[in-house]
């Protein structure tokens, strides 16, 4: 946390599984070297573990958001970010670790006035975030929102994530960069890098495997009926 006005906002959505989010949280605080707000939401966890962290966090001057219901992914990052007020705006998963110089790379190209949401890349996520390859100048179709940026005024303009259509936690990142496109803003791969765990929290909660597969199963068929095989 800084005591200068913060430029970004970084959300990160919690639901139990205080180990990953702890790592997460101290990589933030490692390696943010820009003015920032960390805003925690908590999707209704229910370990002693987790709330016991969300105590000591708010105690180190970071922002903690309590919601009576773990509803959506969507939900609970608009919640968030609706309590900022910074120029950025950072989502961030909770089982995602920051890198050196991550922050500077990611706000630098979100700061492009054609660029409306840049994804950093990652160890574990698909498409072009996770592939090393990716040329810097080459639009990606899509991004996954292990870690995102883009500009308050970019996020006012196009609205918040769909909660209604994507109600639970699959396929809302992809939506909304879509809405990105069709609003006539750019996506970007940065050089940023976050290393993933890979979707602890959905995993638990889910119980990983197929279970996991049928949700995205579900709410890829969503997407397809919002916007229709061509994209």
């Amino acid at each position: 946390m800084t005591t200068r006005e913060p430029i970004v906002d970084i959300v990160v959505l919690v639901h139990d599984q205080a180990a990953w989010a702890s790592l997460a949280v101290q990589s933030i605080e490692s390696f943010t070297k820009n003015p920032f707000r960390l805003i925690v939401v908590d999707n209704a966890s229910v370990e002693p573990a987790t709330h016991s962290w969300l105590k000591e966090i708010e105690k180190r001057g970071h922002t903690v958001i309590r919601l009576a219901e773990n509803r959506s992914f969507s939900n609970g990052f608009n919640a968030g970010i609706a309590a900022g007020s910074a120029k950025f705006i950072v989502i961030h998963n909770s089982d995602a670790l920051a890198t050196e110089g991550w922050d500077s790379a990611i706000l630098q190209d979100a700061s492009d006035k054609h660029t409306g949401l840049v994804g950093a890349k990652s160890n574990y996520v698909s498409g072009a975030q996770g592939d090393p390859n990716w040329p810097a100048a080459k639009e990606p179709p899509f991004l996954i929102f292990v870690c995102v940026a883009l500009r308050r005024d970019v996020w006012n303009s196009i609205g918040p994530l769909d909660e209604v259509t994507f109600d639970g936690f699959s396929s809302e990142d992809l939506d909304y960069s879509w809405r990105v496109k069709k609003a006539g803003f750019k996506l970007k791969v940065s050089n940023a890098y976050v290393l993933h765990a890979g979707s602890r929290t959905l995993c638990a909660t889910l119980g990983g495997g197929e279970a996991m597969a049928r949700n995205n199963q579900k709410y890829n068929a969503r997407l397809v009926d919002k916007w229709g095989k061509q994209w």
